[in-house]
């Protein structure tokens, strides 16, 4: 049995986007999600549909702003789909198909090339890559040809996209707050401090930053304290430092942090060049532990790698729950938009547009709306571009 699902309205009415066993596709307007549309009420990751081991076809609003609604009822849990079903995200629907593999012709033999096409994410210029290569090592050049041309298009969506996204917010807000005050506290943070431990209102960098105070003997008991082993390279040399592939700035001896049991992490693992894998491993890792020593260690890892926060499910869910730490840690409110913001910068972005961001959350946050009307008509549009400030801005403020 074969499972699709079919948009039925839009610009680009009877696409089709095939569900495969254990896989799970995030549906919404960020590119780079498998099931992309560009629908403007739709959030940028709006719900995922799973198939299960067993065929049932399961799906899952994200949190999303407007909701997600099946045969016009809107969904709060998990909810399992049926032949005909219709979806409703934003201004778009799309039709559950389960097609009868015997009914269609069993007697058609599979194109090894289209098996390949439909366990890849269409969206991600990587995923194309990794095709071009089977398409160069099976003599497949016919289809060589039309994958690069996806693999353009794919790279000029995420262009787009992050020219887009190039928010003011991670950019300067001079009157606001200078570089340098951003920057300060960032610099001086050398060990994380656990997340939980950390006490009082939140400050330039995240929790994961301690006070100048903490020895590393301190941070070595705290860790202990949590099942966590030191990197011993930064033991040795009595503080922590950035250890590609050991530690990645983090103090933590990432190998000794067990791999979870995830399909969407086996998929991406299978998939990888052998010699990805392991910082791709520590990116996980990374994910793991995230909620305890915090993410601002995550920015050590090459771009390339840290995109695969926004398209592998478990990475997504894992990082989502350290930004909705971050998030209540300052007073913001929990919104799908304003995780997807923090994710975007961890995918995307570098540790000074993290530190700006957090000291701008600081900033705003202290604005009274006579100071907010004193802004420049700039800083006001920063302010309005960012879904994380807006939210805590003197206008949205309660």
């Amino acid at each position: 049995m074969k499972v699709k699902l079919v948009q039925i309205t839009g610009s680009d009415r009877s696409k089709e986007f095939p569900v495969e066993r254990g896989q799970t596709l995030v549906c919404g307007r960020f590119p780079l999600n498998p099931i992309y549309i560009p629908d403007r009420l739709m959030s940028r990751r709006h719900f995922q549909v799973t198939r299960e081991d067993d065929g049932r076809l399961i799906i899952k609003d994200l949190g999303s702003q407007n909701g997600s609604r099946v045969n016009k009822r809107i969904i709060f849990e998990p909810t399992e789909l049926a032949n005909g079903d219709i979806i409703e995200a934003g201004l778009t629907q799309l039709e559950v198909v389960f097609l009868d593999e015997s009914a269609a012709g069993k007697d058609r033999p599979t194109d090894e090339f289209d098996e390949q096409l439909r366990k890849i994410n269409q969206n991600n210029p990587d995923d194309w890559q990794k095709l071009i290569w089977w398409c160069e090592t099976h003599g497949r050049h016919q289809q060589e040809a039309m994958c690069r041309q996806r693999l353009k298009d794919a790279q000029q969506r995420l262009q787009k996209v992050r020219k887009r996204d190039e928010a003011p917010t991670m950019i300067h807000l001079e009157a606001l707050t200078p570089e340098s005050t951003d920057m300060q506290l960032e610099e001086k943070a050398e060990l994380p401090e656990p997340e939980e431990e950390a006490q009082g209102p939140a400050d330039d960098t995240e929790r994961g930053a301690q006070p100048e105070e903490t020895t590393f003997e301190e941070f070595k008991t705290r860790m202990n304290e949590f099942g966590l082993e030191v990197c011993h390279l930064c033991e040795r040399e009595g503080q922590v430092n950035v250890h590609p592939e050991f530690c990645w700035g983090s103090g933590i001896h990432l190998a000794s942090v067990p791999m979870p049991d995830d399909l969407s992490i086996r998929h991406k693992m299978a998939a990888l060049p052998v010699t990805e894998r392991p910082t791709f491993s520590s990116l996980v890792r990374l994910a793991m532990v995230a909620p305890i020593i915090g993410a601002r260690h995550v920015f050590h890892l090459p771009e390339q790698v840290r995109q695969h926060i926004l398209t592998v499910p478990f990475l997504e869910e894992s990082f989502a729950r350290f930004a909705r730490q971050y998030l209540q840690q300052r007073s913001v409110p929990c919104t799908e938009e304003c995780i997807g913001e923090l994710l975007h910068l961890l995918s995307f972005k570098g540790v000074k547009d993290y530190a700006r961001l957090s000291a701008m959350i600081k900033k705003v946050s202290s604005l009274t709306a006579a100071d907010f009307a004193k802004l420049s008509a700039r800083d006001r549009q920063v302010i309005e571009q960012s879904d994380i400030l807006s939210m805590v801005s003197p206008l949205n403020r309660k």
